[in-house]
């Protein structure tokens, strides 16, 4: 009977190293899938992940956007009405200062000349000429002040401006609504040349006056200025004044 032959050691070495070999190679194999499937996973949430940044910088970049828009329109909004809110401002005011001027107008004092006494003339004197005013508004005038001068001209010829050395004015007072006061003139001293004068009317006496207030809203006026003439009857020495214009002077800057 044969005895069984036995495998050398050697071969059997061999066989387990081709095994382990194999084993390895396996596990290597399976480690690099993976490795692989990790890697392919994270590649696939970086770009998840970018578009989802990107998809939160378009929202931000749209939400911005958006909210610049809604402040530039509120801003445009506010701006609107506050513009709107000043023009009726104004416009109200402006409607409150005609009504304060509508009011102060129908108030205030209107101080005028109602007359001007007869004039009684005397050789070698001057004409004192008393001139009367009156308040006719519905308040107190202030500072009234009232100043004439008389000049004796040839007949056509035109008289010169008031003299304001010569015409001064009177003491200053305040008139009372519905209440008078006298203001004067002078003149140059009446000479018997300048009676005859008058007497065949080749000469005229002219009268030049001014009157000047304010009122209790701190407001001046132009000064009130007036023209007359005299008028000799049959003795030249007693005459009537004849007022022949009366007006405002323009130029005069009134008080704020």
């Amino acid at each position: 009977m044969e005895r069984p032959q036995r495998v050398p050691v050697t071969e059997w070495i061999i066989a387990i190293a081709a095994a382990i070999g194999i084993l390895v190679a396996v596990g290597q194999g399976i480690i690099l899938y993976q490795q692989t499937q990790i890697l392919k996973m994270e590649r696939q949430d970086a770009l998840d992940s970018g578009q989802i940044t990107e998809a939160i910088a378009m929202y931000t970049g749209e939400y911005a956007a958006s909210m610049k828009a809604n402040v530039a329109q509120a801003k445009a909004s506010l701006t609107e009405a506050t513009t709107n809110n000043r023009k009726s401002l104004e416009q109200s005011q402006k409607a409150l200062n005609r009504t304060i001027e509508l009011s102060r107008s129908d108030q205030r004092a209107y101080v005028g000349i109602t007359g001007i006494e007869d004039a009684h003339l005397k050789e070698g004197q001057p004409v004192a000429t008393n001139i009367v005013l009156a308040n006719e508004g519905k308040t107190t005038a202030l500072a009234v002040r009232c100043r004439g001068d008389t000049e004796l001209v040839i007949r056509g010829k035109r008289p010169k401006k008031i003299n304001r050395s010569r015409g001064k004015f009177v003491s200053v007072i305040d008139l009372l609504p519905g209440t008078s006061m006298t203001g004067y003139g002078l003149s140059d001293p009446i000479t018997p040349e300048d009676v005859q004068a008058l007497r065949d009317e080749s000469k005229d006496l002219i009268l030049f006056g001014e009157i000047t207030y304010s009122d209790i809203f701190g407001r001046g006026y132009p000064p009130t200025k007036f023209t007359a003439v005299y008028k000799p009857r049959a003795e030249p020495r007693a005459g009537e004044w004849i007022l022949i214009r009366v007006y405002q002077q323009k130029s005069h800057k009134q008080a704020k």
